[in-house]
């Protein structure tokens, strides 16, 4: 499985609440809840994870990244500031 694959899974089974695929192509924007029937830890409850392509010749790059979520909840190949 790729690693874009098994971080979105990851970000999905531990507590999605909405992933939001058609505002802007090529990024996908996931946002956790705490809210049943979600089970996101109180502290990401609201935040947010970008998943962004990189178009390289013959495949797709994907960079995660989010300004609101402290870098110990995200996967150590995100940047994550908040």
């Amino acid at each position: 499985m790729a690693m874009f694959q098994r971080l979105l899974l990851a970000t999905v089974l531990a507590a999605l609440n909405n992933v939001d695929l058609g505002a802007r192509p090529g990024k996908i924007t996931v946002t956790y809840s705490n809210s049943a029937p979600h089970k996101a830890n109180t502290s990401i409850d609201g935040k947010t994870l970008l998943f962004e392509a990189h178009p390289t010749p013959g495949s797709i790059d994907w960079h995660c990244k989010s300004s609101n979520l402290k870098q110990k909840w995200c996967s150590s190949s995100c940047e994550c500031s908040g």
